[in-house]
């Protein structure tokens, strides 16, 4: 009877996580999900090249260290979402409930945690195992010790996450995003903070598609390679940060309103998108330089660096010209995309970035503090 009665807290405790935890994180990321797995499985002509592309990327990092790199640190960006998800969670007054597993022993409560972290984990458990399963099949002992080791470790670590933030939930926001001092000279800080911890998960499937499609389209053979075709991705890669930017656009403009209020210049506010900006750009600037590198073109390389946060910038303060809801925003946002694109055949490459700073200051400086009068009059109303 005893053993029924630990049995059925057991899966009390497990049930009541899963509803609470893994159920909600499942249904945040479903979309991210599916547009990996479309990506993973269906741009391939069949399903037979498609598993053999897998099983050519699992060899790969099996065997290469380089590989089996960036594996660790995609599976450490995922970790991270997933111990973010659940801080978020336990901060919350509807999920105080989570608090009374701390009633019981840590000896009790363990096992709990690590079926939770477990359950959060699963895409990384599941393709390590494939990992493992290659190493077997072409009896590579040796290779087997790094995912083993590697996996083990991240759920240990996510599990005692877990644990320290259901005894103490704010501490991850002391722990990941210190408190920010000189707040007039660190506003693009805001931003970063922000985009790093709210929306990562878009972040890194954003970063890793347009990291790729510039990177293996510019180390091309000179013979085939055709700059026109790499400002059209260019241009697409810099209009999918369109939501990244809508949504930090009304953090600043709904939770950190109180930035106006400060002794800041405009055009210090501007310095501070562009900067967030370009920081933001960091790997999309390192994919292109191949393009001054291997194909010796230093002047169109640097028009691309300047372009890039210059329209961004352009994309984010567009949103203070009206109240945009997303699909307008989006249609606003194909609009730019489709000048810079015709742009792009000019053989003046400077146009690019010339347009997109005029284009910022001209907005900005006509724009900025009308919309601050329009956010006025609407609180008083």
């Amino acid at each position: 009877m005893a053993f029924k009665i630990r049995r059925l807290k057991l899966n009390s405790i497990s049930y009541l996580l899963y509803r609470s935890v893994v159920t909600p994180f499942y249904r945040q990321i479903a979309g991210a999900i599916y547009f990996l797995f479309f990506v993973l499985f269906g741009i391939q002509p069949n399903f037979k090249q498609a598993l053999d592309t897998h099983y050519y990327i699992i060899k790969s990092i099996a065997y290469t260290p380089a590989a089996f790199s960036l594996f660790i640190l995609m599976c450490s960006l995922y970790s991270i979402k997933c111990i973010s998800f659940y801080a978020s969670r336990s901060t919350k007054n509807e999920y105080q409930f989570l608090q009374l597993i701390n009633s019981i022993t840590f000896r009790k409560r363990l096992p709990h945690f690590v079926f939770t972290a477990s359950a959060l984990l699963l895409p990384s458990i599941l393709y390590t195992l494939c990992i493992v399963v290659v190493c077997i099949a072409h009896q590579r002992w040796y290779a087997l010790i790094a995912p083993v080791t590697f996996l083990v470790s991240l759920i240990t670590l996510v599990t005692l996450s877990f644990v320290m933030l259901n005894r103490n939930p704010a501490i991850w926001k002391e722990i990941a995003f210190p408190k920010i001092i000189n707040l007039p000279s660190r506003l693009w800080q805001f931003m970063l903070r922000y985009i790093f911890r709210e929306q990562i998960f878009s972040l890194v499937i954003l970063k890793l598609i347009s990291f790729c499609c510039l990177y293996f389209f510019v180390i091309t053979d000179p013979s085939v390679f055709e700059s026109r075709m790499l400002w059209l991705i260019y241009t697409l890669c810099l209009a999918g940060h369109c939501v990244i930017i809508y949504k930090t656009f009304y953090f600043l403009e709904n939770k950190l309103s109180f930035y106006r209020t400060l002794p800041m210049q405009p055009f210090r506010i501007l310095a501070a998108f562009f900067l967030c900006y370009l920081v933001l750009l960091l790997p999309e600037c390192w994919a292109l330089r191949a393009l001054a590198v291997q194909h010796h073109q230093e002047y169109e390389y640097s028009c691309m660096i300047i372009a890039g946060p210059a329209i961004l910038c352009l994309l984010h303060v567009l949103l203070y010209t009206d109240d945009f809801k997303m699909d307008g925003y989006l249609s606003l946002v194909f609009l730019v995309w489709i000048l810079f694109f015709f742009l792009s055949f000019s053989e003046n490459k400077w146009l690019l970035p010339a347009t997109a700073i005029a284009g910022v200051l001209i907005v900005f400086y006509t724009s900025f503090r009308s919309f601050e009068k329009k956010a006025t009059v609407e609180k008083l109303e």
